[in-house]
This record gives C-alpha cells, sequence and structure tokens, in this order.
C-alpha cells in the first residue's frame, strides 16, 4: 500500500511539476514575443523619428545658409551704392536684425531637435536595459527551475535508497 501511494504521489508530483515547466516556458515564451514585438516596433519608430530629425536638420541648414547669403548680397550693395547710404544703412540694420531673429529662432529650433533626439537615444538605451533585464530574469527562472529539478531527482533517488534499504 505505502508504495502504491508512493508512486501515485511521485506521478502526481511529475505531472504538476511538468504542467509548471509547460505554464512557465509558454508564458515565457509569449512574454519574449510580446517584448520583442514592442522592442522592434519601439526600435522602427525611433528609427523613422531620427531619420526625419536628421532630413529636418538638413533643410534648416540650407534654409540657415541661403540667409546668410541673402545677407551677405545686401551687405555687398551697400558698399557698393554709398549714395543712398542712409537708406541702405536703415536696410541693413532691418535686414541684420531679421537674421539675428531666424538664427535665434533656428538654433532653438535647433536645441529643441537636438533634445528630441536626445530622448529618443535615451528611450532606446531603456528599452535596450529593459530587454536585458527581461533575459536576466529568464535566466534566474532557468536557474531556479534547474535548482527544483535537481532537487526533486535528489528526493526521488534518496527515497528509492530508503525504499531498497528497507526493503
Amino acid at each position: 500500500m505505502f508504495k502504491t501511494s508512493s508512486k501515485e504521489y511521485e506521478a502526481k508530483l511529475e505531472k504538476f511539476l511538468s504542467a509548471l515547466r509547460d505554464e512557465y516556458e509558454r508564458k515565457l515564451v509569449e512574454n519574449k514575443k510580446e517584448q520583442e514585438s514592442l522592442f522592434a516596433m519601439k526600435e522602427s519608430d525611433h528609427i523613422w523619428k531620427s531619420q526625419r530629425l536628421e532630413t529636418e536638420l538638413a533643410f534648416k541648414s540650407d534654409e540657415l545658409k541661403a540667409v546668410e547669403s541673402r545677407v551677405e548680397s545686401l551687405i555687398i550693395q551697400i558698399s557698393k551704392l554709398e549714395g543712398d547710404k542712409v537708406g541702405l544703412e536703415k536696410r541693413l540694420e532691418i535686414s541684420q536684425k531679421e537674421r539675428r531673429l531666424e538664427k535665434d529662432r533656428l538654433e532653438q529650433e535647433l536645441r529643441a531637435k537636438e533634445e528630441e533626439a536626445e530622448n529618443v537615444r535615451m528611450e532606446r538605451a531603456a528599452l535596450l536595459d529593459q530587454y536585458r533585464d527581461l533575459m536576466d530574469t529568464k535566466t534566474a527562472l532557468d536557474n531556479e527551475l534547474a535548482n527544483y529539478t535537481a532537487l526533486l531527482e535528489t528526493e526521488e533517488d534518496r527515497y528509492v535508497h530508503h525504499n531498497h534499504h528497507n526493503v
């Protein structure tokens, strides 16, 4: 009678552990796929944002060069038309003020774009850290499962050894 209930207990225990392992592995695979999908989606979004920022930055740089070119042209005209000095000096002051305002605006936009790019890099780094944490958790759970398996096998060997000596 003792052997039968012991075998039943071992069978139930083995069945329970097997079900527990299967559930753990299923959830682990499910979580991993979900995190990989999320990571890929965010990475794609960050790449797209980065490319968009680079394009905008190139456009703003060309725009700034065009403004600077226009200001230089105005300065050349002033030197050629000294006869109308008062009017040209007034235009020069206006042009320089516009240039400063435009430069300030572009610098402010550039700083905002650089901050946005840095935020994208930081989010990407955070995602990588989350992924590493998940992988560390998976490894820890795998190790814990291996320890439980080893304990069960040890207990099983001890039980078999104990029953063998009692017989």
